[in-house]
């Protein structure tokens, strides 16, 4: 399971209460993935402890790679590799992000191909990428409450430290598009472009 989520990417996939989330479905087929070329190019993000850079680009029929890098006030640099395609629907528009290669302290991981996890974007009326990652709350309640099919993973104290969501991608995409957003996603981050198409 990807547990950097809680570390290295939250401005696509922090789960809040740092419970990984991930989905053996997409939201919608890769086949039937068409591309936004708005996201390609370098984006920037800056807050007072650290500063990203995203940089997305599309290779084939809808499918794009993305690369992040977080650098903190220490000096510590975080890196993480993602392939992506958009599910676009009336309500909105998502990443489906799967297949990472990341670094953490200096040690590359590789996560195995296939699940999958979410996150919203938008554009803002001045061009910049807004950007929410799932909270993973909302979905743990709705899978012990037989809402979601999944699979949770506890600790041995009893607390949920992973989620595996089974269920089918039209029921994900249903159950993220009929509940309030705020229960739904974190908080918004803002990215800048600085370069690129």
């Amino acid at each position: 399971m990807r547990k950097l989520a809680c570390i290295l990417l939250p401005v696509l996939t922090l789960l809040s209460g740092c419970v990984s989330m991930e989905s053996v479905n997409p939201l919608s087929s890769p086949r039937a993935a068409k591309a936004d070329y708005r996201l390609e190019g370098m984006w920037r993000s800056k807050d007072d402890k650290s500063t990203s850079y995203l940089m997305l680009s599309y290779r084939k029929k809808g499918l794009g790679s993305l690369i992040y890098v977080s650098a903190d006030d220490s000096g510590a640099i975080d890196t993480l590799r993602e392939d992506f395609f958009v599910t676009h629907t009336a309500a909105g528009d998502y990443l489906n992000l799967t297949n990472g290669v990341y670094a953490v302290d200096g040690k590359a991981h590789r996560d195995h191909p296939g699940p999958y996890t979410f996150a919203k974007y938008r554009f803002s009326w001045l061009g910049r990428l807004m950007t929410a990652g799932i909270n993973s709350d909302s979905f743990v309640t709705a899978v012990q409450h037989g809402t979601l099919k999944g699979k949770l993973t506890r600790d041995n104290k009893g607390n949920v430290t992973n989620l595996l969501l089974t269920d089918s991608s039209a029921r994900i995409l249903h159950f993220i598009e009929s509940s309030k957003p705020g229960e739904i996603f974190a908080k918004e981050t803002r990215f800048e472009k600085v370069g690129g198409k």
